[in-house]
């Protein structure tokens, strides 16, 4: 059964409680060899590890730290400062800068990780991505007509002592500017809420003049029926007090 990241990290560090020397920079290189093992950080804290700080087996501490906290462009930078590296060895390497890459944008662009990572056609870099998925470094979606991969969630690096501070400055930044987005948001609110009580109110002025305007309409409806209801009573009336055939008032007809 095959061990698992977490399983294997702690095989070394148990390993490396008690190592010095070449037995150190042996463990280091069977660390970085084994292929579920991608968190280093906590080999650089066992004193056998921490004692081949300026000795011979400088290089072999530079390239612990650098699979802890660097990446393959780090490595290209200055392949002399660490141990020789075999393909299998880059290539893991590789991956975790992808995973650095990754922590930084949610789009990787193929043409960015080419450059990056000097692989030199597309088909050897969506493998590459594709293991880094399967090895569980990182959860996304190739979109190979884009030709970039959409990036959903990634492991966590370590991180170097060195970088605390800029972190620390970085998440003020962003406090700071969460707390000025907040304020536009709460301005927003309150406009809004002053808007949708000036149209409530508008609203119940035009519901209240059309009201009006009806009730005018009908009003005048109904005085208008009720004044042609007594105009035509009125001729009715003055039709009946009329002498039946047309004759006038005291007249006689003669008989011939």
């Amino acid at each position: 059964m095959a061990q698992s990241p977490e399983q294997a990290i702690e095989q070394f560090l148990l390993l490396g409680k008690t190592v010095k020397g070449k037995s150190a920079v042996n463990l280091i290189q069977q660390a970085i060899n084994h292929p579920n093992t991608f968190v280093f950080s906590e080999m650089l804290d066992l004193k056998g590890i921490k004692e081949l700080e300026g000795t011979e087996n400088q290089k072999d501490l530079n390239t612990l730290k650098l699979f802890a906290f660097g990446t393959y462009s780090e490595y290209k930078a200055n392949p002399q400062n660490y141990s020789q590296l075999s393909e299998k060895n880059l290539n893991k390497l590789k991956q975790l800068s992808i995973v650095t890459l990754a922590s930084k944008s949610r789009l990787l662009k193929y043409e960015d990780l080419l450059r990056e990572l000097d692989i030199t056609n597309v088909r050897e870099l969506e493998d590459t991505l594709i293991d880094c998925m399967y090895q569980g470094l990182l959860e996304g979606k190739l979109d190979q007509k884009s030709k970039w991969m959409e990036v959903y969630e990634t492991i966590g690096r370590d991180i170097k002592l060195d970088d605390i501070d800029q972190m620390i400055s970085v998440l003020k930044n962003w406090t700071v500017g969460a707390k000025e987005i907040l304020k536009g948001i709460d301005a927003n609110v309150e406009y809004a809420n002053k808007q949708f009580k000036e149209h409530n109110e508008h609203k119940k002025k035009y519901e209240k003049e059309i009201a009006n305007i009806e009730e005018s309409i009908k009003a005048s409806i109904e005085d208008e029926n009720s004044g042609g209801m007594m105009s035509m009573m009125g001729m009715m009336g003055m039709m009946g007090g009329r002498p039946a055939g047309g004759a006038s008032a005291g007249g006689r007809r003669k008989n011939r």
